[in-house]
């Protein structure tokens, strides 16, 4: 409940046919050229890994033709491992990538789309934190 006051679009995982009006606003919302966060890998990883997509995210950017902004979000795994409640004390860094343009994109080739975007996920995820450059010139 929580999550939809704030405007949060909830996708039920394990029924995706229950979340169709949530798939049609996300599209609308897209349409009208809001921007819209999506984790696509639908959790948290368990090992501190890019985890493979899930395909929601790439049917509503292919259906709204809007470009999708690769990021991926450093040292949170590290901050708070799954199934703990302990938070670390851990710097975090935001990556965002150059936007991926959807225009050469149909729903039969939404697989390609997607590994692109994980490819460039995986290679923001995988460059060195700033922190860790600066103490390598330093």
């Amino acid at each position: 409940m929580h999550l939809k006051r704030a405007g949060q679009i909830c996708i039920d995982q394990q029924n995706p046919g229950r979340s169709i009006g949530s798939i049609r606003a996300a599209l609308k919302s897209l349409k009208s050229g809001l921007p819209l966060v999506i984790f696509p890998e639908g959790g948290r990883t368990p090992d501190g890994q890019v985890k493979p997509f899930l395909p929601g995210a790439f049917f509503l950017a292919i259906k709204a033709q809007a470009d999708v902004v690769p990021v991926a979000l450093v040292g949170t795994y590290e901050l708070l491992p799954m199934n703990t409640y302990h938070i670390k004390c851990r710097p975090i860094e935001m990556r965002i990538g150059e936007p991926i343009s959807t225009a050469r994109y149909t729903l039969r080739n939404m697989e390609e789309l997607s590994e692109k975007v994980h490819g460039a996920v995986e290679g923001l995820y995988l460059k060195p934190m700033v922190s860790d450059e600066m103490s390598v010139v330093s």
